[in-house]
């Protein structure tokens, strides 16, 4: 009678059976999964954010050339557009530079500081970039749920454990 009594599940408590110690790797892949998809959309608006930057400095470049050809206009206009063109093509560079190295180094969970910039460049795209298009606030989504998944505990840790040089084989 005491042993049925000891195996009764009515009488079981949660504390009296041992937890189970979850998984490093399902972990690691649980981080993964986080960061996947913010990784990515912040990758790809590097991408097409130095494309809209680049077309931007030739938008800004024909402007002054048309300036420069009309006799009409003032001799600031075509000043402008250079300027305006050299300020879009030369912030392309580090711009998609930051977004896509951050975008890759977040889904590869190896890089804190890389994911953490790609996700700030995001978020300050609209005050960086306001002249160059108006979706210059999507990239602030994706900067902000960049930031949420680089927040999570397990994502944390994963990176930890990369930057430690543990490749999560351990079970």
């Amino acid at each position: 009678m005491d042993e049925r009594r000891r195996y009764d599940d009515r009488n079981d408590r949660d504390e009296d059976r041992p937890r189970r110690r979850r998984r490093r790797r399902d972990d690691r892949q649980e981080a993964r999964e986080v960061v996947y998809f913010p990784g990515l959309w912040l990758e790809l608006c590097g991408w097409i954010g130095a494309l809209v930057l680049m077309g931007g400095a030739m938008f800004w470049l024909l402007v002054s050339a048309g300036a420069k050809n009309n006799p009409n206009a003032n001799n600031d206009d075509e000043i402008t557009g250079i300027v305006l063109a050299l300020i879009s093509g030369l912030s392309a560079i580090p711009y998609a530079v930051v977004m896509v190295v951050g975008g890759r180094k977040m889904r590869a969970l190896s890089g804190y500081g890389w994911a953490m910039i790609a996700s700030i460049g995001g978020i300050s795209s609209v005050v960086l970039f306001p002249f160059a298009c108006v979706f210059a606030f999507v990239p602030v989504v994706f900067g902000v749920w960049g930031l949420v998944a680089l927040a999570n505990p397990v994502v944390s840790l994963a990176f930890e454990e990369n930057a430690r040089g543990s490749n999560g084989r351990e079970d």
